[in-house]
């Protein structure tokens, strides 16, 4: 068993200056907060969203209904029975993993923490997957 050394290549800031490119220094940047930040808040709700949605708990209606609901959408505004709500969900769960994790991340320790284009494209087709598997029910 191998185990791959992950570096991060970041804008150099006041504490990480002197700081050879591509090592991992000891301090944390905004964007390593920041991604922190979308991963718990934006994670959390949608893994309860996605239980109302999935098992028709926390005043859900489950997944048969939610098929039904996502068959009948009409254009891109939510008012109009659209997908807007689907699209957003679908683009910020993209844009992070192609971002990968930042340092505070605990999935940074793992194989596919380093993100990127073909870990994107391997999500947005399973999330494709899960969708027609949905909308079949």
């Amino acid at each position: 068993m191998t185990t791959k050394l992950m570096t991060y290549h970041r804008r150099p800031s006041a504490t990480t200056a002197s700081a050879a490119p591509g090592t991992v220094t000891a301090t944390s940047s905004a964007s390593d907060w920041g991604l922190l930040l979308i991963r718990l808040t934006f994670g959390l709700l949608m893994a309860g969203h996605g239980t109302q949605k999935l098992f028709g708990i926390f005043g859900g209606k489950g997944l048969a209904e939610t098929g039904r609901g996502f068959a009948g959408a009409h254009g891109l505004w939510e008012t109009d029975g659209g997908v807007e709500y689907s699209v957003c969900i679908a683009v910020v769960a993209l844009g992070i993993t192609a971002t990968g994790p930042g340092r505070l991340a605990v999935d940074r320790f793992f194989r596919w923490g380093t993100g990127g284009w073909p870990q994107a494209a391997f999500a947005l087709g399973l999330g494709g997957i899960a969708a027609a598997i949905t909308l079949s029910l």
